[in-house]
Formats: C-alpha cells, sequence, structure tokens
C-alpha cells in the first residue's frame, strides 16, 4: 500500500489524484475481504483461505509491478488488498484456538507482534529494493511473500482447517 502511490506516479507516470487512488483501492479491497471471509470464510477453512489469500495477493502484486498503465496497476493494487485482507484476522483466529490455554496470550501476542514488524519493516525494505533493482522488482519481492503465505498453508492445510495444529 505505502509504494502504490509512488508506483502509480514515478513509475506510471500518473497524476497525484491517480497515484491517490492506489492506497485508497487497497484499503477498500481490504475492508471489501474482510467482510466478505467474515461471512463466508468458514465455508473454507482456515488453511484453504490463507492459501487462496496470498495466491491472490501475490497475483495482484505482480499485476501491479508488471502494468503497463495506471489502470491495471490499481487493479492489482486492488487484489492485492482483498488478498492480503484475510491475513491477520485468520492468523490471530489461529493462534488463539491452537494454543493451549497456557499459551494462548503468548501464541496472538506473537503474531501481533510478527504483523507489526512486517509493518514497520516492509516499507523500508521496498525502498531498499527499489534503489537496488528497481521498484518493479522490489514490489515482486511482496508477490514473493503472498506466495510464502500461500505455500506455507498449503502445506498444514489440514492440519489447520481441522483445527488440530497451527
Amino acid at each position: 500500500e505505502a509504494w502504490s502511490a509512488i508506483h502509480l506516479e514515478d513509475t506510471l507516470g500518473a497524476g497525484a489524484a491517480v497515484g491517490g487512488l492506489g492506497p485508497g483501492l487497497f484499503a477498500a479491497a481490504m475492508v471489501t475481504g474482510r467482510l466478505l471471509a467474515q461471512v463466508g470464510g468458514g465455508r473454507f477453512g482456515d488453511g484453504r483461505l490463507l492459501t487462496a489469500a496470498g495466491l491472490v495477493a501475490c497475483a495482484g502484486m505482480v499485476t501491479a509491478a508488471a502494468a503497463p498503465g495506471a489502470a491495471v496497476a490499481l487493479a492489482g493494487f486492488a487484489l492485492a488488498g482483498l488478498g492480503v485482507s484475510v491475513a491477520a484476522p485468520t492468523l490471530l483466529g489461529l493462534a488463539g484456538r491452537t494454543a493451549g490455554p497456557a499459551e494462548r496470550a503468548s501464541a496472538i501476542a506473537s503474531v501481533t507482534t510478527l504483523g507489526y514488524l512486517g509493518f514497520l519493516v516492509s516499507p523500508p525494505l521496498v525502498g531498499l529494493g527499489s534503489d537496488l533493482v528497481g521498484l518493479r522488482a522490489a514490489l515482486l519481492l511482496l508477490a514473493a511473500c503472498g506466495l510464502l503465505l500461500a505455500a506455507g498453508a498449503a502445506r498444514t492445510v489440514g492440519r489447520l482447517d481441522d483445527g488440530s495444529e497451527g
């Protein structure tokens, strides 16, 4: 989200008004994704939901990074927001459900800490990547994070979906 406006304006030559749509569409897609997951996410199970979320987020970031113009990039950022929207609530829920009563608070705190760490560290890392290899390539690193989420969830989908292990 933090780099979407810069990508739209600097890489794709969009104006400030269009650049401002990047973070806005990303946030709107996150709200939409969380509402949809709240209504229907239970049908799929946490593992399948996280696998799909990672793949959708990856597809969105690849689309945004490779976009030939602002409209395609905006669609990519919206898709990425839709995908990433369910990760934090689902992982927090898993932490609470799969940890024992004595470890529950610690498990939730660990997931929260990792989430905030990613929130704080990812923008400077994308900036560093942008300096080294360009913004398009740096955005692809975020796509790789979506793939890692999908791969990790897919690897444990049965255990996540039956609630036996996290």
